[in-house]
C-alpha cells in the first residue's frame, strides 16, 4: 500500500508544489492582517491635508477587500495593460511581428547577443530619466519571442526588460517620481548630487548588461544550463509558432514600421522635455500644443503636450494605433473587435496580479502600519557618522520601500523627517541617492512589486525560478550600491 508495484517506487500522495504568484500575494496580505492584531503595530495619523485617518487592525474579510482596493488604486495602469493587450492582439494577427523577428534572427546570423545591450541601454535611459516601469509591460511579448528564436531562454528576456529598466530606476538621475519628489520635499535642486548619480548609473548599467550577457551566452552554448530548461517546451509553445515563417510582404513591412514607431513615440512623449530643457516655465512643446489647440481644436483639443503624456494618454495612443494597423490589414469590423478583445484577455491575469500586489500596500497604509515602521526607524539614524548615516539610511529605505512601493509616496512620507536630520551635514542629496537605490532595488525583487510580478506572469516564469536566476546579480548589485554610497560620502557635497 502506497507503492507503485511496477516501478517499486513510493507514491507521493501529497507532492509539494509551490503556490502561484497570486496565492503568495494573498498569503502576504493575510500575514499583514494577522500582524495588525498585535498591539502597537497600527496607528491613527493625519495626512498633509489635515485629514485624520483611523488606522487600526484589519479584519479577515479585508483579505478579499485588499485586491479590490488595489484595482481601484491602479485603474489607470490596468486600463493601459488591457489596451496594450488588445493592440498586440491586432499586431500578432497580421503576422508582421513573426515575419520581422524571423528575418532579424537570420540577418544577425550568430551576432544575436548584441540585441541584449542595445535594448537594455534604451530601457535603462528610460528608467533613469523618466522612471520607466509600467511602460515595459508590452516589451515582454515582443522581446521574449525574438530572444527565444535566437537560441536564448525566457529568463534572458525577463532579465533584459526587468533589469534594463530596473537598473535605470535604481540609479535614477532625473527621474521626476523619485529624484524630483524627494528633492521638492527636501527643498534642494534636482541637480544636486547629479554627478555621482550619473557615475553610478553608467557603471551600474554596464555591470547589469554584463551579467545578462553572461547568462544569455551560457544558455545559448548549453541550453540545459537554463534555469527554466524544464519549462522549455511550454515556453516555445507559448511564445513561438511552429508555422512556416510568414512572408515578409510590403504590407507587413509597413505594419512593422508603424509598430516600431509607436514605441518610439511612447518614449518621446513621456520624457518631460520642456522641464528638462527649459525648467518649470514651459517650452517649445507646450507652446506648440497650445497653438494646435487654438487652430485645430477639433483634432487635438484634449491631448496634452509631448512630454506630459500620462499612462492614460498612452492608452489612447495605442488604441488609436491598433485601429490604424487593423485598417492596413483589414479583415472586417467584427474580426477587429474579436482580435482586440482576445488580446486584452491574454493580459487580464497580469492586471489581477498588479491589483493583488497593490493590495499589500493598501493593507499597510490603511492600518497605519507603514507609519509605525517609519516612526520607529527615523530616529535610528540621528547622530551617526556620515558614512554610517547613509548606509543605514539605505537599509531603512529598503524596509520602507517594501511598505510603501510608490517612490513619490515614500518621498512624501519619509523626507520631511529624514531631510531635517541630515541637512546639517549637507547630506540631503546623498540621502536621496540612497533612497532611489533602495526603492529601485526592492522593486526588482520584492513580491509586493506589482510590475515585476506582472512581468513574470506574462513570461510564464515562477517566482522561485526568477530568484534562482537573479541571486548572483542581487548579491553583486548590493555590494556595488553600498560601495558607491560609502565612496560618495567621502566626496564633496557638490558631487554627492
Amino acid at each position: 500500500m502506497g507503492f507503485n508495484t511496477k516501478k517499486g517506487k513510493k507514491k507521493k500522495f501529497f507532492p509539494f508544489k509551490l503556490p502561484t504568484a497570486i496565492t503568495i500575494l494573498f498569503l502576504l496580505i493575510l500575514l499583514i492582517i494577522i500582524i495588525s492584531w498585535i498591539p502597537g503595530t497600527t496607528k491613527e495619523w493625519v495626512d498633509d491635508q489635515g485629514v485624520s485617518h483611523g488606522g487600526g487592525p484589519l479584519g479577515i474579510l479585508d483579505l478579499f477587500n485588499a485586491p479590490i482596493q488595489g484595482f481601484a488604486e491602479n485603474v489607470t495602469v490596468i486600463i493601459f495593460i488591457l489596451i496594450i493587450g488588445g493592440y498586440l492582439g491586432i499586431v500578432m494577427k497580421s503576422k508582421a511581428l513573426d515575419a520581422g523577428i524571423g528575418r532579424l534572427v537570420k540577418k544577425l546570423n550568430g551576432k544575436e547577443i548584441w540585441i541584449i545591450p542595445a535594448i537594455m541601454i534604451i530601457l535603462s535611459i528610460g528608467g533613469t530619466v523618466e522612471g520607466m516601469c509600467e511602460e515595459t509591460i508590452p516589451y515582454y511579448l515582443i522581446i521574449i519571442p525574438a530572444l527565444l528564436a535566437a537560441g536564448f531562454d525566457v529568463i534572458t528576456g525577463v532579465l533584459v526588460i526587468l533589469l534594463g529598466a530596473g537598473v535605470g530606476v535604481m540609479f535614477s538621475t532625473l527621474n521626476p517620481f523619485a529624484i524630483g519628489a524627494a528633492s521638492a520635499v527636501s527643498n534642494i535642486s534636482v541637480g544636486d548630487g547629479l554627478i555621482w548619480r550619473l557615475v553610478c548609473w553608467i557603471l551600474g548599467t554596464a555591470g547589469t548588461i554584463g551579467f545578462v550577457m553572461w547568462y544569455a551566452l551560457k544558455v545559448k552554448r548549453n541550453p540545459t544550463k537554463s534555469i527554466v530548461y524544464d519549462l522549455q517546451k511550454e515556453h516555445h509553445e507559448t511564445f513561438l509558432t511552429n508555422e512556416q515563417l510568414p512572408e515578409f510582404t510590403k504590407k507587413r513591412k509597413i505594419i512593422l514600421g508603424l509598430f516600431g514607431l509607436t514605441f518610439v513615440v511612447m518614449i518621446f512623449c513621456i520624457v518631460p522635455w520642456d522641464r528638462l530643457i527649459f525648467g518649470d516655465e514651459g517650452g517649445i512643446f507646450k507652446d506648440a500644443n497650445d497653438w494646435l489647440k487654438i487652430h485645430f481644436p477639433y483634432i487635438t483639443g484634449r491631448i496634452p503636450a509631448f512630454g506630459d503624456w500620462t499612462i492614460l494618454t498612452l492608452g489612447f495612443f495605442f488604441f488609436f494605433a491598433s485601429i490604424i494597423i487593423a485598417a492596413i490589414d483589414w479583415h472586417g469590423e467584427e474580426n477587429y473587435v474579436k482580435d482586440f478583445v482576445s488580446g486584452s484577455s491574454e493580459l487580464l491575469g497580469v492586471a489581477f496580479i498588479i491589483a493583488v500586489a497593490s493590495g499589500i500596500g493598501w493593507a499597510l497604509s490603511s492600518s497605519g502600519m507603514d507609519k509605525v515602521v517609519l516612526d520607529s526607524l527615523s530616529g535610528t539614524i540621528s547622530g551617526l557618522p556620515k558614512t554610517a548615516l547613509v548606509l543605514i539610511g539605505f537599509l531603512i529605505f529598503l524596509i520602507l520601500a517594501f511598505f510603501i512601493p510608490s517612490t513619490s509616496g515614500l518621498a512624501a512620507a519619509a523626507f520631511p523627517v529624514i531631510s531635517g536630520l541630515v541637512a546639517p551635514l549637507g547630506l540631503q542629496s546623498g540621502m536621496i541617492t540612497a533612497f532611489v537605490m533602495a526603492s529601485g532595488w526592492i522593486n526588482l525583487f520584492a513580491p509586493s512589486a506589482g510590475i515585476m510580478m506582472a512581468g513574470l506572469a506574462i513570461s510564464k516564469v515562477p517566482l522561485t525560478k526568477f530568484y534562482q536566476a537573479i541571486w548572483p546579480y542581487t548579491l553583486g548589485i548590493t555590494v556595488f550600491i553600498l560601495g558607491m554610497l560609502a565612496i560618495g560620502t567621502l566626496l564633496p557635497n557638490s558631487i554627492f
